[in-house]
């Protein structure tokens, strides 16, 4: 994660309490080139990817400072704490703190444990500091998620002017390929470092570049369609248990709500695309579950991870694991491969007709994603209007104590990370395929520059 991120996200919130209305932005359209299209795609992907970061340092900083918190609040039942498990307490703290800028920890001072009622009360003011510090924490992601979503919306809006010029590329290099009848290539291999690196599998160029991109075309196809309306649906069920919290009857309708969110996530299965567990992979924590797909032309893959059960926070009732929940696409290995000096095998005239068709195919479903992206689009405004009433619900309500708050706080973690799932298979789905499209075509043009004259 970027160094910084939870700080200048956290210091924003606190510095302006402004809200962050989505926009509504639509891109003029002019006659610009792929390779201008493309480069503004990338620019735009920038600001999704550093509040992403911001979002996903904030939530692992909130969710230590309730641990923290936890152990805190049972040690006021206790008594409070000794002035060693207070020097502990404030280690532990700072090691959060410090990634937000702050000078100090919101705990009691160190002489304040001295004594059986000072220990009692500096226990309560510690742990009144630690809850008031994940408050502002959260809502400083409900800040960063707003941002998120206004980013992502103006990403699209560069995707969608960029999908019709990739398929009308295609379009024309198959042209050129239904000419070269006749003709053979000068070379069977050309020196391609920079095409090898953007479609290697397993650090070679593929050796049937035209089926590796209908296998591309199939997961696109499933991400886009099956694999976002999973997410849909988990949305509608996690803003319709949220609206049956009642805080006169807390503990009872906040479980109920909370059993009806994991019996959605169980219950949905995602047959988008097929994938395989990892193990052993030191890019993820030991708490994490994780899976990926297979690997994709570029030596990547996505990743899923959610957090062990078995390491999950019993005061969170769940919502940790639920909150946990994301896909990246990332390098299947860790190492790089050096292919800067790396040859491509000139593609036949077959291998060039079937990228050609698979990206005409890729950018069709990309520019359809439109639909499901607004779709989209609704289900993260409704979660997040819930997430700001129950907000405003727990604010208010005085008795909601004990495993009642917990079970309010646990929903709004929810309500605060599901957003981020409701179009999160698209998400990867139209980045593979947009980048990976590009790179194909890529290769096809260089091989057509090795086609020579028609042969006698």
């Amino acid at each position: 994660m970027k160094v910084g991120s939870a700080m200048q996200a956290f210091r924003a919130s606190l510095e302006s309490a402004e809200e962050q209305l989505p926009v509504e932005g639509v891109l003029e359209g002019g006659e610009n080139s792929l390779e201008a299209g493309i480069l503004e795609v990338q620019e735009a992907a920038a600001p999704v990817a550093e509040t992403e970061t911001a979002i996903d340092e904030l939530t692992e900083v909130a969710e230590g400072l309730e641990e923290i918190a936890d152990a805190v609040e049972a040690a006021v039942e206790d008594g409070g704490l000794s002035t060693g498990a207070a020097e502990m307490l404030t280690l532990a703290t700072e090691s959060y703190t410090r990634r937000l800028g702050l000078e100090s920890a919101p705990v009691a001072s160190l002489e304040s444990f001295g004594g059986a009622s000072g220990r009692l009360q500096a226990t309560r003011v510690s742990l009144e500091g630690l809850r008031e510090t994940v408050e502002n924490i959260w809502n400083a992601i409900k800040q960063q998620i707003t941002k998120w979503i206004n980013a992502l919306r103006d990403y699209y809006q560069r995707v969608w002017a960029a999908a019709p010029k990739l398929r009308k590329r295609a379009e024309e290099l198959k042209a050129k390929v239904d000419g070269l009848e006749g003709k053979s290539p000068k070379e069977k291999k050309v020196a391609a470092g920079a095409l090898v690196k953007a479609l290697h599998i397993a650090g070679k160029f593929p050796s049937d570049l035209g089926a590796e991109m209908k296998k591309v075309d199939a997961n696109v196809a499933g991400l886009v369609t099956d694999g976002n309306k999973i997410y849909l649906k988990i949305a509608e069920d996690v803003a319709a248990a949220a609206e049956k919290f009642n805080v006169d009857k807390a503990e009872e309708t906040g479980a109920k709500a909370m059993m009806d969110i994991a019996d959605s996530f169980n219950s949905t299965k995602s047959n988008a695309i097929k994938t395989q567990p990892v193990s052993g992979d030191d890019r993820f924590g030991k708490d994490q579950v994780v899976v990926r797909s297979d690997e994709f032309p570029g030596g990547k893959a996505i990743f899923y991870t959610v957090r062990d059960g078995k390491t999950a926070n019993e005061k969170a009732f769940g919502s940790d694991i639920i909150a946990s929940v994301a896909a990246k696409v990332l390098p299947v290995s860790k190492k790089e491969a050096d292919l800067k000096n790396a040859e491509m095998e000139v593609l036949d005239t077959a291998s060039m007709r079937a990228v050609c068709d698979a990206v005409v195919s890729i950018s069709e479903k990309i520019e359809g994603y439109k639909r499901s992206f607004e779709d989209a689009d609704k289900a993260k405004a409704k979660i997040v209007a819930a997430g700001d009433k129950l907000s405003k619900t727990i604010k208010s309500a005085k008795e909601l104590q004990g495993d009642s708050k917990a079970i309010a706080n646990g929903l709004l973690k929810i309500l605060q990370t599901v957003p981020r799932l409701c179009s999160i298979n698209g998400d990867v789905g139209v980045s593979i395929g947009l980048n990976v499209s590009k790179a194909a075509l890529s290769a096809v043009e260089k091989s057509l520059g090795q086609y020579g004259k028609k042969e006698d």
